[in-house]
This record gives structure tokens, sequence and C-alpha cells, in this order.
């Protein structure tokens, strides 16, 4: 009997140590496992920042691109208005001119009239 019970205490102690041996083994493995799914997770979050990185450059490229047509539109319509302004003025000033010119005329033709009034109020005074 002592024998069996020497030979199941040595079994219990190699058992005990397989099954120490196994649970150090797992741990190894599963903190090997869980190191790869952390670099597993690392690399996509990397990956899911530069995908967000390069959505957020495009998305302010495209911001300027609009400005800038928005900036060149708005640079055209002014340039449009001016361009027009610089007509209303230019015609404008021409009637400006042709109404001095018409003026200058009844003027000398006003001049003329009292002339010719004068001159007439003249004879008759001789006569």
């Amino acid at each position: 009997d002592a024998t069996r019970i020497v030979q199941l205490e040595e079994m219990y102690g190699k058992e005990r140590d397989i099954r120490l041996n196994l649970e150090a083994q797992m741990r190894v493995e599963m903190k090997l496992a869980l190191e790869v799914a952390e670099g597993r997770h690392k690399e996509e979050i990397d990956r899911l920042n530069y995908a967000h990185d390069l959505d957020m450059k495009k998305h302010q490229a495209d911001k300027e691109e609009q400005f800038r047509q928005l900036d060149q539109m708005a640079k055209q319509q002014l340039e449009l208005e001016r361009a027009q302004a610089d007509s209303k003025i230019s015609a404008l000033e021409g009637q400006v001119t042709a109404l001095e010119q018409q003026r200058s005329e009844l003027l000398d033709k006003k001049a003329e009239l009292e002339k010719l009034l004068d001159g007439e109020g003249d004879e008759r005074k001789r006569l």
C-alpha cells in the first residue's frame, strides 16, 4: 500500500507539474495572442488615422478650391460691374458734353438776338 501511495503521490506531482506547465504555457500563448491582437488593433488604428488625415486634407483642398472659384467669380462680377459703371459714366459724360455744346450754341444765339434787338432799338430811336 505504501508503494501505491508513493506512486499516487508521484503521479499526482507529475500531473500537478504538467498542469502548472500547461497553465504557464497557456498564459504565454494568451499573452502572445493579446500582443498580436494589440498590434493588429494598433495597425488598424494607424490605418484609420491615416485615411482620416487623407480625407481631411482632401476636404480642406476641396474647400480651398471652392473658395478660389467663388473668389474668382466675385472678381469677374466686380470687373463686369466696374465696366458697366465705366460705360454709364462715359455715356453720361457724352451727354454732359452734348448739353454743354447745346447751351453754348443757345447762348450764342441769345447774344445774336440781343444784338439784333439792340440794333432795332437804335434804329427806332433814329426814326
